[in-house]
């Protein structure tokens, strides 16, 4: 039995105006910022590191993972902060990016892994070995 003089959790109400205010916060200017800084960070470190520019597909699978990230944190925050999820609060840039970028980053992830799982390499049961016993028949 829990005592009612216990230590209280935050808030659901706290939770959901952190979440709202924070999502108010970020438009397309935040996303190109967050861009922008991410690309100088790569050339500052491969330039000092390495004494190199990154190349351009570099700077292309940067751009794509810090928005994937900032897709991440988005749909975080709207569904675990905001009680109801705070949909109406994005701007309409963001709800599209969503809508595309997560199903494409989750498929893109979980498809290439679900398939190591049920056909790993070297094993005598995949697609591939299947056919190769039937031309054998």
């Amino acid at each position: 039995m829990i005592q009612a003089g216990a230590a209280k959790a935050i808030a659901p109400s706290s939770l959901d105006r952190i979440g709202r205010w924070f999502l108010e916060q970020i438009d397309y200017q935040a996303y190109g910022l967050l861009m922008l800084g991410g690309l100088a960070l790569l050339f500052l470190c491969r330039r000092l590191r390495d004494g190199t520019w990154p190349a351009v597909e570099d700077c292309l699978a940067l751009v794509v993972n810090c928005l994937a990230a900032a897709t991440g944190v988005m749909v975080g925050i709207v569904f675990l902060l905001t009680r109801p999820p705070a949909v109406e609060v994005l701007p309409n840039h963001s709800i599209l990016i969503i809508g595309l970028y997560v199903p494409i980053v989750t498929l893109g992830h979980a498809l290439p892994r679900l398939r190591v799982l049920f056909f790993p390499r070297g094993s005598e049961t995949g697609p591939k070995a299947a056919s190769s016993k039937s031309t054998l028949a």
